[in-house]
């Protein structure tokens, strides 16, 4: 039963992690036009009146070495991500394999999403601290039960 809770708090830190990673990806795509924008709007050097559509443009040069590298490490954080929401979803098949009800998916996200202290939790359910435990044992039986197939 431990394992399955130490999977429980992987569940949670990974839903932290999903959202980090997206968000990564998101300033990144954004740094990434952001800095095209700024070179492509700096002004040509030693009033150069070659168009940007010349490969032999320095400026072009700079913009798709810069596009190269920002979708390199855009690349990188969405192989991260994809790693990230493999594990998620089979811990996720897991939990829908147990078929819990709605206190214990609710003691799921407040507890091990949502870092709440058993006392916390039993107070927002509505159910006394040993009450809390109870469910928090059965919710795990039925998970790990779940686990072995």
């Amino acid at each position: 039963m431990e394992e399955t809770e130490k999977m429980l708090y992987r569940y949670g830190s990974l839903n932290r992690q999903i959202d980090e990673c997206r968000k990564n990806i998101r300033e990144l795509t954004a740094e990434k036009y952001a800095c095209m924008d700024s070179l492509l709007r700096a002004p040509k050097l030693e009033g150069e009146s070659q168009k940007m559509k010349t490969c032999g443009d320095p400026v072009y040069r700079i913009v798709q070495k810069m596009v190269d590298i920002y979708d390199a490490r855009i690349a990188k954080a969405a192989d991260v991500l994809g790693g990230l929401y493999t594990e998620f979803d089979e811990l996720q098949r897991w939990i829908s394999a147990a078929e819990l009800n709605g206190d214990e998916h609710e003691y799921i996200r407040l507890r091990y999403i949502g870092q709440n202290s058993v006392t916390d939790i039993a107070e927002m359910i509505g159910y006394s601290e040993r009450q809390t435990q109870r469910l928090k044992k059965r919710l795990l039986h039925r998970i790990e039960d779940a686990r072995r197939g």
